[in-house]
C-alpha cells in the first residue's frame, strides 16, 4: 500500500501494471528487500491457491486448471493436463495482489484471491495452534494444584498489514528441525555405561516432547487477521 502512494489506482490501471512495476518504483535502497518479499509472496500464492477450489461461497475458483494448477489468465479453453497455466509472478497484473472485495453481489475475482488465501492460512494456523495446545504434555500429578492456563493464552492477537515483520515473526509458530529438535536430542539422550557391552543410546521422549512444546508454544496465540482492502479510484 505504501509503495502505491497516496493517489489510489483505477481498476483498469491495476489490471495493466504488474508486481514488477511496483518493485521498480521503490527507492533503490528498498528494492532488495522488496524483491525477497515478492518471491516469498509468489511462492505462497502459487502453493495455496490450488487448495481453494471455491473462491467465493459456492463459486468455483476460475483461476485453477481442471487438474488444480494456478492459471491467472482465467482462460476458458485449454485447461486440461497440457495447459501450461499462468502462476503468480513478477509479471502478474497488480490487481491479483491487491485485496479487494467491494460490497454488492458482484465479486472482484482477482481481488478475492489474496483475501481468501490470507483467510485460509490464518484459519489453518489457528487450527494447528489449537491442536498443539490441546495435546500439550501436562505436568505430572502432584499434591500441589496445577495452575490453570492464563486466560490470555486463548485470546487471539490482532495482526495486519501494519504489523512490523519482526514482531510478527516473534508471534508466529515456526518449527525448524535444525534449530528446535537437534540441539535437544543430546540433552535428552541417555547412553548406557555398561563395560564390555555395546553402548545403547536411549532418549527421554517425554521430556523431549515437553521441551519442544515449551519452546514452540511460549507466547504463541491464535491470530485475528485484519485485512485492509484496497480502495480503487
Amino acid at each position: 500500500f505504501r509503495a502505491l502512494g497516496a493517489s489510489p489506482l483505477a481498476r483498469e490501471d491495476a489490471a495493466q501494471r504488474t508486481n514488477r512495476d511496483i518493485v521498480d518504483g521503490l527507492p533503490p535502497e528498498e528494492r532488495e528487500e522488496a524483491e525477497e518479499a515478492l518471491v516469498g509472496f509468489c511462492r505462497a500464492f502459487n502453493r495455496t491457491l490450488p487448495l481453494l477450489t471455491n473462491l467465493w461461497e459456492c463459486q468455483r475458483n476460475p483461476f485453477l486448471t481442471d487438474d488444480g494448477r494456478v492459471d491467472l489468465s482465467a482462460s476458458s479453453v485449454g485447461k486440461g493436463p497440457e495447459a501450461p497455466g499462468v502462476p503468480m509472478s513478477e509479471s502478474t497484473p497488480l490487481h491479483f495482489a491487491l485485496p479487494s472485495h467491494p460490497p454488492g453481489p458482484l465479486a472482484d475475482a482477482p481481488g478475492l484471491c489474496s483475501i481468501q488465501i490470507l483467510n485460509f492460512l490464518v484459519r489453518s494456523y489457528n487450527e494447528v495452534c489449537g491442536e498443539l495446545a490441546e495435546h500439550r504434555p501436562r505436568p505430572a500429578p502432584s499434591t500441589s494444584a496445577v495452575p490453570a492456563p492464563a486466560p490470555e493464552e486463548s485470546v487471539a492477537i490482532a495482526v495486519g498489514a501494519e504489523t512490523p515483520p519482526a514482531i510478527l515473526r516473534q508471534r508466529l509458530l515456526v518449527y525448524d528441525r535444525q534449530r528446535d529438535l537437534l540441539p535437544l536430542l543430546f540433552e535428552f539422550s541417555r547412553q548406557s555405561s555398561d563395560l564390555g557391552a555395546e553402548a545403547d543410546l536411549e532418549y527421554d521422549f517425554e521430556g523431549l516432547e515437553v521441551a519442544i512444546c515449551s519452546r514452540l508454544l511460549a507466547g504463541k496465540r491464535p491470530l485475528a487477521l485484519q485485512i485492509r482492502h484496497y480502495l480503487y479510484a
